[in-house]
């Protein structure tokens, strides 16, 4: 289907990432992967998740990517932002909901790639990530003058960390 610019394969339950990666068009500009199972455990591993964000490098007019409850840790997210030439204007890359869980790996520094490779990007959603907190969300109201949305809920961040967020002055 060569003139598809959008595709949802959220829930889905794959053997593997061969059969993802061929159904991705090179033209898509909207993808969404949320809670996309793999094989017969339907965990994802790195090694997957490493193919994965290979493909998706190859998708050079994505505007919308949401890879919610998708192991993407903060090595993958340096990997695969660059390549979006900061034309990226939605991001969600929510987490498994439950504290400590281990398939939320993404860190201040992963949010932080986002702020740095994307900063014309409107919104991103973050939320479920444990390990997120503080100085990933400031980077992000910092350096991207044109957000208007952050979903940050069950991340680290505390009371006062979002009244400091909020003070922040507008660019």
């Amino acid at each position: 289907m060569p003139n598809l610019k959008k595709l949802s394969l959220s829930n889905f339950g794959f053997d593997d990432v061969e059969t993802i990666t061929m159904c991705l068009n090179p033209g898509l500009e909207s993808l969404r992967l949320d809670h996309a199972a793999m094989g017969f455990e339907r965990k994802w591993s790195n090694s997957q998740v490493d193919a994965l964000v290979g493909k998706l490098s190859q998708l050079s007019h994505l505007v919308s990517l949401s890879l919610s409850d998708i192991p993407i840790t903060d090595t993958h997210a340096r990997r695969l932002l660059p390549r979006f030439n900061n034309q990226l204007k939605c991001l969600h890359l929510c987490g498994d909901y439950g504290y400590g869980n281990p398939r939320c790996p993404l860190t201040d520094d992963g949010v932080k790639a986002i702020a740095e490779y994307c900063p014309s990007i409107l919104t991103v959603d973050v939320d479920y990530q444990d390990k997120v907190g503080f100085s990933g969300i400031l980077a992000l109201v910092q350096n991207c003058p044109n957000l208007l949305e952050i979903g940050a809920c069950g991340t680290s961040l505390g009371v006062e960390d979002v009244s400091s967020i909020l003070r922040v002055p507008n660019k």
